[in-house]
């Protein structure tokens, strides 16, 4: 028996193109969600050798980069006070990350889960026209469309996701020739 093909399907009603491009980044997350689910708070806190970052702080980040573009610049929004502070510790090259030390799986997954429903959102007030609408990144004045802002969106999540795949890795093979 055959396994059933692998597809990617827009939700229903939403625009066909906007979509597919959610989908992507549906499937994306899927991905992510099933590799953090299930570690503990000590994979999540990991250093892998030589690695200032934990695993936590890379899955933290990719949430905080996706509410970004989506609220800021593909929304245009300013980003709330409250949520400004609670992102400084994405930043990856900012010791506030260490702050996230002690957080469980449930708390990135929520995190993932909160931002996901505000791109979402945002995608259901999407039409397939605005794909190609011109927003500028507000860090370097460089323009970007929506559509490629929701494809950097989920390549930026997949290689966050590598990166956390490859520090356990790491620290797998520290931890067994330590032992």
């Amino acid at each position: 028996m055959s396994a059933a093909a692998r597809t990617l399907e827009p939700p229903s009603g939403m625009e066909h193109e906007v979509g597919l491009l959610f989908a992507q980044l549906e499937e994306a997350r899927r991905r992510t969600r099933e590799l953090v689910l299930g570690m503990s708070t000590a994979d999540l806190d990991r250093l892998a050798p030589g690695s200032p970052h934990s695993v936590g702080a890379h899955v933290f980040h990719i949430a905080a980069v996706e509410y970004w573009w989506i609220h800021h610049v593909v929304l245009g929004e300013g980003i709330p006070a409250d949520v400004g502070r609670e992102f400084a510790a994405a930043r990856l090259d900012s010791p506030a990350s260490r702050a996230l030390a002690g957080r469980d799986a449930g708390y990135y997954l929520g995190k993932l889960d909160e931002v996901r429903a505000h791109t979402e959102s945002a995608c259901w007030s999407l039409k397939d026209a605005d794909l190609d609408r011109e927003r500028t990144d507000p860090r370097d004045g460089s323009r970007a469309t929506v559509r490629w802002i929701l494809c950097h969106i989920c390549d930026h999540e997949a290689q966050h996701r590598g990166h956390v795949q490859i520090l356990l890795r790491l620290a797998a093979g520290a931890e067994a020739r330590d032992a």
